[in-house]
Formats: structure tokens, sequence, C-alpha cells
């Protein structure tokens, strides 16, 4: 892959990774998938977490279903996203008896339950469709993440954890001046810190 992209190369590169991503076969993904899960769990960093924020999988993205029910059991409050199409990105606790709905992206969100402000989070785990070892995530495209996220852009509360997989590495995405990077990106192969 080339070593820079233009701003103007993002859909084409979420195309791609997007591909990419949905391309990994049920038995290797579910190998991936357990992996990243394993790593997320064992995370010196993520220790002491009481408070995370996550997402239901859509589109490929790596499924943390089980660690989810694994960090409520163990007393950790989770909480997932939900979208306004007036007020963006909120967060809510989840619990796994708690009805679940599909929002118009056909994104599972949870409406109730208690919202969490973002800056009470310790962890937020963040989907992506690409990132880089810079932190520079490639999205979906609408910014949600990024408007919620950057009255924050210069704090390590929450941790901006992006979850994906070794396969959605690019050398370097473009970004946007209101792109808010991420401190590190979990796959199957481990914790990386980015270099931002």
């Amino acid at each position: 892959m080339p070593g820079s992209h233009r701003i103007s190369d993002k859909p084409e590169l979420r195309a791609r990774f997007r591909a990419a991503r949905r391309a990994i076969v049920a038995a290797d993904r579910q190998r991936r998938e357990a992996s990243l899960r394993q790593h997320l769990a064992q995370a010196p960093e993520l220790q002491a977490t009481r408070r995370v924020a996550a997402f239901m999988a859509f589109d490929g993205e790596p499924d943390l279903g089980p660690l989810l029910e694994q960090w409520r059991a163990q007393g950790v409050c989770v909480a997932l996203p939900v979208i306004d199409r007036q007020s963006g990105l909120s967060f809510r606790e989840w619990r796994a008896d708690a009805a679940v709905q599909k929002n118009w992206y056909g994104i599972d969100e949870s409406p109730e339950g208690v919202e969490l402000a973002i800056g009470d989070l310790d962890v937020m785990l963040v989907p992506l469709v690409a990132w880089d070892d810079h932190g520079n995530r490639l999205g979906m495209g609408a910014g949600y993440y990024d408007r919620a996220l950057e009255p924050h852009r210069a704090s390590m509360q929450p941790l901006r954890v992006g979850v994906a997989f070794a396969a959605q590495r690019a050398e370097q995405l473009p970004a946007d001046e209101f792109d808010v990077p991420l401190h590190a990106v979990v796959t199957e192969r481990g914790w990386f810190t980015c270099r931002s």
C-alpha cells in the first residue's frame, strides 16, 4: 500500500478495508476474535477499568460480546453507543438481558439504560475501518466518534482504544483536522500503543 494518501482517498480506502474485514472466513474469524478478546482482557492498561464504552459487532467488526459479558460479571460498567441524528453519539449502560434494537444504520443499540458522560468513562473501545501507527482512524464516514471525542482530545480519559483485525492496519492514513486520534489499538496480535 502506498505510504501516504490524500483526504480524497478516504472513500476508496474505506471500501477496500471494509471488504478486507468482511472477507475473513468464519473459522479464522472466530480464532482471531478469541485472541483479540484475550489481549483486551489481559491488557495491563485496562486492569483498573471500572467504566468502559464498547460496541456491538457490525459489518465484519470483531465480536466483543463474550468479553463484555465477562466484564459485566466482574462488576465493570459496560456502555454501548446510541446514535441520535440531532444530538450525535451518547453511551448507555448495557445489560446482557436488556432489549437491543437496530438503528437506521442497522447497528444494534441499547436504547434503555443510564446514560454515561464520555468524560466519566475510563476506556472507550472504538470501532474502525482502518488504522495506522500514529493513531489515525478511518471510521464509517459519519464522524460521530470524532465529534463526541473532540472535547476530550487532549485527555487520556477516556483512553481511546481502537479494536480491529491486523489486516485493517494501513501504512499511513489521511487525517482531517477534526479527526481525533487513538491512544492505542488492539488486534488479534496484541496491544499497540500509537505514536501520536
